[in-house]
């Protein structure tokens, strides 16, 4: 795209080339910055983050995704 056009409640917040908008960081944080829509705060991202990190090593080592309740198989 030659032109990039954002509009945010109905008002125009951004017009200009794709490497502008992007000039301070990544697409996503340019448009989180112009919008606030869905921005994820460094809080917020890292409750995300602990979220993930507790979920797998909750379901680490067995096959099933299942805790494992410390019993042998029969």
């Amino acid at each position: 795209a030659d032109r990039v056009l954002l509009i945010h409640e109905g008002r125009l917040v951004f017009d200009g080339t794709p490497v502008t908008l992007q000039r301070d960081g990544t697409l996503e944080a340019s448009f989180y910055a112009l919008t606030g829509n869905g921005a994820k705060t460094a809080e917020t991202a890292s409750r995300a983050e602990a979220a993930t990190t507790a979920e797998a090593s909750s379901t680490a080592g067995t096959a099933d995704g299942a805790p494992d309740s410390g019993e042998a198989d029969e």
